[in-house]
């Protein structure tokens, strides 16, 4: 089965798999300067892809990866870890 790549444009935050439809351990990743990043996913279903940077509160969001697909795009803002920033 081929790679699956995520990107985003989430700016300098780390960024995982935390569930997966098959066991998943390690695969996590961090943002460029334009806070673009790549994962790959090791089978078509649905996961968990969590974002956390420093200064913001977590994020995490449910996505399906279908067989042979090649890319998928994220676009989400990390609100604030406090209201006012």
């Amino acid at each position: 089965m081929n790679a699956r790549d995520i990107m985003s444009d989430l700016p300098q935050a780390g960024v995982f798999i935390a569930r997966g439809p098959v066991p998943v351990s390690h695969v996590a990743a961090l943002t460029d300067t334009q806070g673009r990043f790549a994962l790959r996913f090791p089978a078509a279903g649905s996961y968990q892809v969590a974002r956390v940077a420093e200064g913001y509160a977590p994020l995490s969001q449910i996505v399906e990866v279908a067989d042979e697909q090649e890319q998928l795009r994220l676009e989400q803002r990390l609100p604030p870890d406090r209201p006012g920033r």
